[in-house]
């Protein structure tokens, strides 16, 4: 029995975890998205994969809290570990888009700024360090 309640502690601590990255992915994308809008001829590109991690990081952080709680009615009713497998598994997939996304427009051609592509690295490593943490 011992065994399932040390799974069950480290499938919470690898949550909070990711809970804690991401939100450290929704600062840095904050940032980064600040400093986006205060260029009017800033790239689209850059824009787009800002907007798309910070959808990725409010998603995130509004579903990892609730995987947290106790069973609700409508987990009693189907599978628990089914429903956080797929949720898991499309965060993974949305983080690892966010990553690429950011990853190719971190570049020098698509920064307007040295402060600009730095926040967009900041949020591009905090991206791939959720991913790896949800996988």
């Amino acid at each position: 029995m011992s065994n399932w309640y040390q799974f069950g502690l480290m499938r919470k601590v690898a949550i909070v975890l990711a809970t804690v990255l991401i939100f450290g992915v929704f600062v840095a994308d904050a940032t980064a998205l600040s400093e986006i809008n205060s260029f009017k001829s800033a790239p689209g590109s850059v824009r787009g994969a800002c907007g798309w991690t910070m959808f990725v990081a409010i998603v995130s952080l509004l579903t990892l809290p609730l995987m947290l709680t106790p069973s609700m009615r409508i987990q009693r009713i189907f599978n628990r570990t089914g429903i956080e497998l797929c949720i898991l598994g499309l965060l993974t997939l949305f983080y690892f888009i966010s990553g690429i996304t950011l990853a190719t427009k971190s570049n020098s051609r698509s920064c307007l700024t040295n402060k600009l592509c730095s926040r967009v690295r900041a949020t591009t490593a905090l991206s791939w360090l959720a991913f790896f943490v949800l996988l």
